[in-house]
């Protein structure tokens, strides 16, 4: 009958509800009798349906009325493929009156095998009321069923509805099996004549097909587990043999990695997307019933504390899984790790139960069932599988753990393919290729870094406090020997000579008079000895004032630097750097370099390998070495080292380093011709000094012959 015009239907369907309705799936008053009936479980309730029901139509409409009761439904819609249109149960018509039937339609075609929460929409723009949706039965015997919250039903909290959409999800599995009984497409076999229907939930699902794992074809499955000791192989052996032995929907295996637990293969699947949302509640979900470290059964019956609860209202979300078993794998006892007789079999395990928690957790395998359970308990198939699970977990695992296994592995594949005389080459040329390293003496080279630059260069330095006004020349600027650099300016110094030239000026005056004066023949005698007395002084005082002023004058030349040698000039932005800028004697201005002359090497040696060059330098006063620059790295040039700093100094790069000093070589055999010219001033070099010769064996492998002598012998002898 159809959603909207069979009242007649609805009735029907709703007499025939109450007229069955005496063990729903929770407690409800039931309509005129005041009193509270005690239900069962939801399996045991829908066996009671159908035994009481004569074909699939009576179920179904038997069916709305105790969801309807269970749920507290202001409407539930039931689709069959048999009908022209869905059939309705309506106990409110409040409800009835405003919802959408397109709506309904709809919600009904999209339902899935995992029950899902929906809005229905109504006729009133804006307007909603909550429902859930599930599909109970595929094409081409389609059933689903949608059930509609009343309008004004209080709002229920995200737990609640979680447990309502799981009590959805069993009643869908446990009405699937009779329906297709119904329809003659029964996975259960047919009750005998005079037989009840009414079947506990265990007793229905016991009679779910299994396969005997007795069979040759069964016991080869479980064999293959330890085909090979490669754990990653291992692992999907495990899920996929076991989902097609126990018939599950899906299986995934996680094993511990720290404190987590972290998921190791899913059958079907060859890549296991770890970012996943489903991948990553599933080990959030093993990790919290790890600590219950027994099997179980999800969702239980008894009430699981929230540290379990949430993670599995979560991981059933994600994945849409109605049903779950969670067994934990843990390692058997060999009776090779026993004491006691030895036993021909050393890889039988002694009888234990591998999934009771005695051993060390290997792994977690997760049973997944999306549309109902298909067994109640952990029966003989699943310790049979998971025993030999263990077994083959167990030995993967101590095989991975063996040190060094890549290299032992590499190596005995190498082995296996020569023979006894490559072998016997083998060795020889091992020998020989020692004994030539023993004797053999090669030159040994020391590695240096640091620069090139001319061997003749100055210094200018402010020869006096001043400011500088004017620079007279430019970075790479050619000069010769006393031609002025900079113009230095200094105020108090100015001020200072022109104050003795007044007073020298003055003096000079006065002795003048005085000298005038004592020619006067008319002058007395004492008159001329008191001018005689004065006349002396201001000499004295002349005489010191021009010394006084010869100095200022010396110090006034210094204001003008100018260039010690003949060169050019090296100084890099100096202008920039300098002008309008005060400076203080001493002050270091620029350098001059005579880049048309000999050039030298600036080196610093690291400390470690500093022993070589030292010995040879006694040897030795000089050293030969080749060295190339960062400006033509191509290029090869030649020098000899000539002398070695007496101590140590800490670089920039924290390193110990000792300083060395090498002349370059303007022409060499089988080397580059040094050109100034081209040359950079303080160009990067490296820099190999030629040593004394060595063993082969030692100047090729030095570090870690110094490293065992300084880290190991040194204090082994101590």
């Amino acid at each position: 009958m159809n959603a909207e015009s069979s009242s007649s239907s609805n009735d029907s369907a709703t007499s025939h509800g109450k007229a069955d309705s005496d063990a729903p799936f929770r407690d409800v008053t039931q309509p005129g009798t005041g009193e509270q009936a005690e239900f069962g479980s939801i399996d045991s309730r829908v066996a009671a349906l159908a035994s009481n029901s004569n074909d699939a139509e009576t179920f179904l409409r038997r069916l709305a009325t105790d969801l309807q009761q269970a749920f507290n439904g202001g409407i539930v819609a039931v689709h069959w493929h048999q009908w022209s249109a869905p059939v309705m149960l309506v106990s409110d018509p409040s409800t009835s009156a405003v919802i959408d039937r397109d709506a309904i339609r709809s919600l009904l075609q999209s339902a899935s095998s995992a029950a899902v929460g929906c809005s229905v929409p109504t006729h009133d723009p804006g307007s909603l009321t909550r429902g859930y949706h599930v599909e109970i039965d595929r094409d081409p015997h389609r059933t689903a069923v949608l059930i509609v919250a009343p309008l004004m039903s209080p709002t229920v909290g995200p737990r609640t509805q979680v447990d309502l959409l799981r009590r959805l999800s069993q009643y869908a599995s446990a009405s699937r099996t009779w329906l297709r009984h119904f329809q003659g497409n029964a996975h259960i076999d047919a009750p005998e004549t005079g037989q009840s229907l009414a079947l506990s939930g265990d007793q229905m699902l016991s009679k779910q097909s299994t396969t005997n794992l007795s069979t040759e074809a069964a016991r080869q499955a479980l064999r293959s587990l330890h085909r090979d000791l490669d754990m990653n192989a291992t692992c999907y052996r495990i899920v996929n043999e076991a989902r097609r032995l126990l018939q599950w929907d899906r299986v995934t295996l996680l094993r511990p990695r720290g404190r987590k637990m972290v998921v190791s293969a899913i059958s079907s699947v060859a890549v296991v997307d770890r970012r996943s949302n489903s991948v990553a509640s599933a080990e959030r979900l093993a990790k919290a019933a790890a600590v219950l470290n027994r099997p179980v059964i999800l969702p239980d019956a008894d009430e699981l504390p929230p540290q379990i609860q949430t993670p599995l209202d979560d991981y059933m979300d994600q994945t849409g899984v109605t049903t779950c078993a969670m067994l934990p794998i843990h390692a058997p006892t060999l009776s090779s790790d026993c004491t006691g007789d030895d036993d021909d079999d050393l890889t039988t395990p002694q009888t234990q139960n591998v999934l009771s928690g005695d051993g060390r957790l290997l792994g977690i395998l997760l049973l997944e069932s999306f549309e109902g359970r298909p067994d109640a308990t952990i029966g003989p198939s699943i310790h049979e599988v998971a025993d030999e699970a263990a077994l083959a977990l167990r030995n993967s695992d101590e095989h991975q753990s063996v040190f060094g296994l890549r290299t032992r592995k590499a190596i005995g594949r190498v082995t296996g393919s020569i023979g006894r005389a490559a072998w016997l080459a083998a060795f020889v040329i091992l020998f020989a290729l020692l004994a030539a390293a023993w004797l053999v003496r090669v030159d040994h080279t020391v590695t240096a870094s640091g620069h090139a630059e001319p061997k003749i260069r100055q210094q200018v330095f402010a020869g006096i406090d001043g400011i500088v006004k004017e620079i007279l020349v430019a970075d790479g600027d050619t000069v010769s020997a006393g031609v002025p650099l900079i113009r230095l300016e200094n105020a108090d110094l100015e001020s200072q000579v022109e104050d003795l030239a007044g007073r020298i000026q003055t003096a000079s005056q006065r002795l003048a008079s005085l000298q005038a004066m004592r020619l006067d023949p008319s002058a007395d005698t004492a008159s001329q000895a008191r001018w005689a007395l004065e006349e002396s002084q201001l000499s004295s005082e002349l005489t010191g004032l021009k010394s006084q002023l010869d100095l200022l004058q010396k110090q006034q030349s210094d204001l003008v630097v100018t260039s010690p040698i003949d060169g050019r000039v090296d100084a890099w932005q100096i202008r920039q750097r300098l002008i309008d800028r005060p400076v203080n004697r001493g002050d270091a201005l620029l350098r001059i370099v005579d880049d048309q002359g000999p050039w030298e090497l600036t080196l610093s040696i690291v400390d470690s390998d500093a022993g070589p060059v030292l010995e040879s330098m006694q040897d030795s006063t000089t050293l030969p070495l080749r060295f190339a620059i960062a400006t033509e790295p191509e290029l090869s040039f030649a020098g000899t080292l000539q002398s070695t700093a007496t101590a140590t100094r800490l670089d920039p790069q924290g390193r110990y380093v000792i300083d060395a000093y090498a002349d370059i070589t303007a022409q060499a055999s089988g080397f580059a011709p040094w050109n100034n010219d081209a040359a950079m001033i303080g160009a990067d070099v490296t820099a190999k000094i030629q040593c004394d010769r060595r063993r082969l064996l030692t100047s090729w492998f030095s570090d870690v012959i110094d490293f065992v002598h300084r880290h190991i012998l040194f204090h082994l002898s101590a």
